[in-house]
């Protein structure tokens, strides 16, 4: 079971949600002002172009019509201007649809970050970060030591980092959500959700290959494996070079997203079906111990 922020609940409770460049009132029907704070960066999968993104006030994980939100452009950013209150009320960022700039193929997943600060990106590592910080803060140095990244690069942009010589980043997103797209097509925050369940309760000797194989169906074990191998040695010009390897490789071993979901909901253990519900799946299997610790 997930930990509830104590401090988003009680600015909840004292500002109620709030709208954007708006003010809310005190008990006593006098307003209380709230500051404009302008909040940007990029969606990126590589980067998502025309995505929404949003800011969840209901905390829903999805984007809805009445929730403060922006569309990215042809760089991938996205730009939100939001109140003090929503700024420090420990609200997330959710980017949803648009188009894979590598690719030209429709985004089906989503991505989620928490708001660190006016600059702020979204991706696969802010994803699993968020869904990290559900178990606490104290359990971020265990994911940064399972993922071999440091805070401060996960949050960066990973396109920047690999093409100016830094793959580690990109790659390891790469594998979080080709992974996320293969074994929960239809729902990849699901896939981060367990992760982190996991990363919580990870040992010293758990990595995250190790970790992933544990949510990934018998099924699918031998391909998650082979992709991630392929991600983690590729050699790479730049960026959109590393990004389209990791998808041909995925398409490869039949478990590119729209292949998975065409598979649904008799082939796919462990994933939604179309009226919601979930089959079992086999998620406390052990993990290959022979696989490379990244």
């Amino acid at each position: 079971m997930k930990k509830t922020s104590l401090i988003a609940a009680a600015l909840v409770a004292s500002f109620g949600i709030v709208g954007c460049g708006g003010g809310s009132s005190s008990s006593d029907g006098a307003a209380v002002s709230t500051q404009d704070v302008t909040v940007s960066g990029k969606a990126i999968d590589p980067e998502l172009i025309s995505a929404t993104v949003c800011l969840d006030l209901n905390r829903d994980g999805n984007c809805s019509d009445n929730e403060l939100s922006a569309t990215t452009d042809g760089n991938g950013k996205y730009q939100l201007n939001v109140s003090s209150n929503q700024m420090n009320g420990n609200y997330s960022l959710v980017a949803v649809n648009g188009v894979d700039e590598e690719s030209g193929e429709a985004f089906k997943g989503t991505l989620m970050a928490d708001i660190n600060g006016t600059s702020q990106n979204i991706t696969p590592l802010t994803t699993l970060m968020h869904e990290q910080m559900q178990y606490g803060s104290d359990q971020m140095k265990k994911m940064e030591d399972i993922v071999g990244l440091s805070y401060d690069d996960m949050q960066k942009n990973i396109i920047t980092l690999a093409n100016d010589g830094n793959t580690t980043a990109l790659k390891v997103a790469l594998v979080l959500e080709k992974s996320a797209e293969a074994i929960d097509p239809k729902d990849t925050i699901k896939f981060f959700e367990d992760l982190a369940q996991k990363v919580d309760v990870s040992g010293k000797a758990d990595s995250l290959v190790s970790l992933i194989l544990e949510i990934t169906p018998d099924s699918l074990k031998s391909q998650i494996s082979s992709l991630i191998d392929t991600i983690m040695n590729a050699k790479a010009s730049d960026a959109y070079d590393l990004a389209e390897k990791a998808r041909s490789k995925a398409a490869e071993l039949g478990i590119d997203q729209d292949t998975m979901i065409k598979k649904m909901p008799h082939d796919m253990p462990g994933t939604p079906d179309t009226n919601g519900t979930t089959e079992p799946g086999n998620p406390d299997m052990p993990g290959n111990p022979d696989m490379p610790k990244y």
